[in-house]
C-alpha cells in the first residue's frame, strides 16, 4: 500500500504491508503525520480508512491541511484498553474487509495510564490478543508507540515490548535532529532517510 510520500515510498519499497506496520518515536517526532498522509493517501483513492485515536492526537483541522475530503475516514476514540480490545475483536468479527486501511495512532496510551504491578498480566495479554487480531484482518494497520530511554544504553526503546516486535511486518524509528527528523527502518531491513515536515506532505 502506498504511503503518501514518495519519500518513504521509495525508502520501503512496497509502501506498508498487509498486517501490523509500527511507526514509534519521541513525542513530536512525526508519528501522527505520518498516519495523516497515508490515511489520506488511501481517501483519495475512495477507499474507506477507520482511524482509532486512543491517544486523542487527530486533529481535523491539520488535517485538512494534507486532504480536505473526510466522508470516508471514520474515527473511533476507545475509553479504556478493554473497550479498545472490544473495538477490535469487532473489526475481526463484525467489520472484516470494510476498510481498507487501518490506524492506531498511540496505541498503547491506555497501557501506560492503566498499568499496575497487579494488573500488569491482564494489560499485557489484552495488548497480545489485539496485535494477534490486527495481525489477521488481512489490510494495512499502522500503529503508533512511543519510546523510553534505556538506562544503560541511553538509547530510544520502543514501548510495546516483544509482542509488538514480533507482530509487527514492519518497523519504524522516528528520531528528532536539529531541524529535520530521521527514519529508520528497523524490520525487515535496515535503511534510513533524513526528512521535514511540511503544510501537506514531508519533504526532503
Amino acid at each position: 500500500m502506498k504511503t503518501g510520500s514518495w519519500i518513504l515510498n521509495k525508502l520501503l519499497g512496497t509502501g506498508y504491508l498487509p498486517g501490523v506496520n509500527t511507526i514509534y518515536g519521541q513525542p513530536a517526532s512525526g508519528k501522527t503525520f505520518l498516519c495523516y498522509i497515508a490515511a489520506a493517501e488511501q481517501l483519495k483513492r475512495g477507499k474507506k480508512v477507520l482511524y482509532i485515536d486512543p491517544g486523542r492526537n487527530f486533529s481535523a483541522e491539520r488535517f485538512k491541511d494534507v486532504h480536505t475530503d473526510l466522508k470516508n475516514l471514520i474515527i473511533a476514540r476507545p475509553t479504556s484498553f478493554s473497550n479498545q480490545t472490544a473495538m477490535i475483536k469487532g473489526l475481526q468479527q463484525k467489520y472484516k474487509n470494510t476498510f481498507d486501511l487501518i490506524i492506531i495512532d498511540s496505541m498503547l496510551s491506555f497501557f501506560r495510564v492503566e498499568s499496575t504491578k497487579k494488573n500488569r498480566s491482564v494489560l499485557l495479554a489484552l495488548e497480545s490478543d489485539q496485535l494477534s487480531r490486527l495481525g489477521r484482518l488481512g489490510v494495512p494497520v499502522i500503529l503508533t508507540t512511543d519510546v523510553y530511554t534505556n538506562l544503560d544504553t541511553q538509547k530510544d526503546v520502543m514501548v510495546g515490548g516483544d509482542v509488538l516486535k514480533y507482530v509487527s511486518r514492519q518497523i519504524l524509528h522516528l528520531i528528532k535532529l536539529k531541524k529535520h527528523i530521521k527514519v529508520d527502518v528497523i524490520k525487515p531491513f535496515k535503511k534510513s532517510v533524513v526528512f521535514r515536515i511540511g503544510k501537506n506532505n514531508i519533504e526532503i
